[in-house]
């Protein structure tokens, strides 16, 4: 996991255009989705609820991918779960965020 901001000439993504021009804390949460990559085989149902792919395996061994990737694959259950733990972390901690509001 890593903090990435998004580029200032990056025009038109909602959470750049509410977070430059709002109150608005604008946060954007990305998790690995091979149903996404570029380096997929077919796109169906298993790929998408497991994250299992012949095509981003070889990609792995080839050290294409910007994340690990294993035979295991990225399930769907394990996204949701990075998603579910990083919101319950900025509610938790969201009274810090700015000083007086």
């Amino acid at each position: 996991m890593r903090l990435e901001p998004s580029p200032e000439n990056l025009r038109g993504l909602i959470h750049r255009e509410w977070g430059d021009h709002s109150d608005a804390l604008a946060i954007l949460l990305e998790t690995t989705n091979p149903s996404h990559g570029r380096f997929r085989g077919r796109t169906d149902e298993a790929l998408i609820l497991t994250g299992q792919d012949k095509a981003y395996m070889k990609s792995a061994g080839l050290d294409r991918l910007y994340v690990p990737y294993d035979e295991s694959g990225k399930p769907m259950a394990n996204r949701v779960a990075r998603h579910v733990a990083a919101v319950a972390l900025l509610a938790e901690n969201l009274e810090f965020t700015r000083e007086g509001k």
